[in-house]
């Protein structure tokens, strides 16, 4: 019987992370699913990467500045911390290696790979 990825989410956090993502979805005049499912939030809130607190929004912030549009994401915990797959629009080469530098480059991530 497997455990319900979320279920031992810390409610305090959680719930920051869901005003996090109203307060995003509503500027960028999405429905707050499009930013992130209920169930990634759930994941992250118990993931509690060991990195910082905040990684999650600082990579969404990053790429919304380099342009990006996030189709789709999911985080997970991995023991040592959590692992984030981001599906996203890129316009070309340039976008896409800019945003593999920019988000490499945010404290806290370990690599950054396209798949």
């Amino acid at each position: 019987d497997r455990a319900m990825v979320g279920a031992s989410a810390d409610p305090r956090v959680l719930a920051e992370l869901v005003a996090w993502r109203k307060n995003l979805a509503r500027a960028s005049g999405v429905p707050a699913h499009v930013i992130f499912h209920d169930a990634t939030l759930a994941a992250v809130a118990e993931a509690r990467p060991a990195d910082r607190k905040g990684l999650l929004a600082r990579m969404s912030e990053t790429f919304a500045e380099v342009g990006v549009n996030i189709v789709q994401a999911n985080a997970r915990a991995n023991g040592d911390g959590a692992v984030s797959t981001f599906e996203v629009e890129i316009a070309d080469v340039k976008q896409l290696n800019d945003v593999l530098r920019a988000i490499g480059q945010i404290p806290g991530v370990h690599s950054v790979e396209r798949v």
